[in-house]
């Protein structure tokens, strides 16, 4: 049996279903956790799981998969096509898990000016739904997006809602229980398709 049919046959049977979330439309699919895969704590602040898809499937990075069982969300951060020669014998995917939704908020200059000479913005809102949001953060973490204070998290959400938009440092992210964060940060190129953002409670009264 050859390795394409073995994972196949191993999904069909052992595999859970997920809805894959598009615009257009779910899309319904089959997918196998591998038990024990994470990220070790000292290299990241959240957990990774990994899985498998059908070699045929149409999950892409950036991408949200919901749990049909559990309802769980979970942004896929790396997919890598398995086989040898250019065959694709499946699909193996790194995920995280979302835990939060949020809504962004981007500024956008009116150019008027204020009494104190800087300019008025005002807060355009982007709804990008599902996130994945790590308050618990050691202070000394260091990132290509510069080093964590306590007071920070970082915030990972998928660009498939944002369209040609890029978050930009200053936005306003608001969490699904109201709390208000402002990005600091913005890193587009560790996970694709996705932002990985820095951000620290928003004090802004606008």
């Amino acid at each position: 049996m050859s390795a394409r049919a073995k994972l196949t046959s191993s999904i069909n049977k052992m595999g859970r279903t997920v809805h894959i979330l598009r615009n257009a439309g779910n899309i319904t699919e089959k997918h196998l956790i591998v038990s024990g895969f994470g990220a070790r704590a000292e290299k990241t602040p959240f957990p990774l799981e990994a899985s498998y898809f059908l070699w045929s499937s149409e999950v892409r990075v950036g991408d949200i998969c919901q749990d049909m069982l559990t309802e769980d969300r979970k942004l896929i951060a790396s997919l890598d096509y398995l086989g040898v020669n250019g065959s694709k014998d499946g699909i193996r995917v790194t995920e995280i898990k979302c835990n939060d939704s949020i809504v962004l908020y981007e500024l956008v200059p009116t150019g008027v000016v204020n009494d104190f000479g800087k300019k008025n913005y005002n807060a355009t809102v982007r709804l990008n739904d599902y996130a994945c949001v790590f308050h618990n953060v050691r202070g000394d973490f260091l990132l290509p997006i510069g080093e964590i204070d306590k007071n920070q998290v970082i915030i990972i959400f998928s660009g498939r809602n944002i369209g040609s938009y890029v978050p930009k440092e200053g936005n306003r992210l608001v969490l699904l229980n109201g709390a208000k964060y402002q990005i600091d940060g913005v890193d587009a190129h560790i996970y694709p398709g996705s932002f990985k953002t820095l951000c620290s409670p928003d004090q802004r009264t606008e």
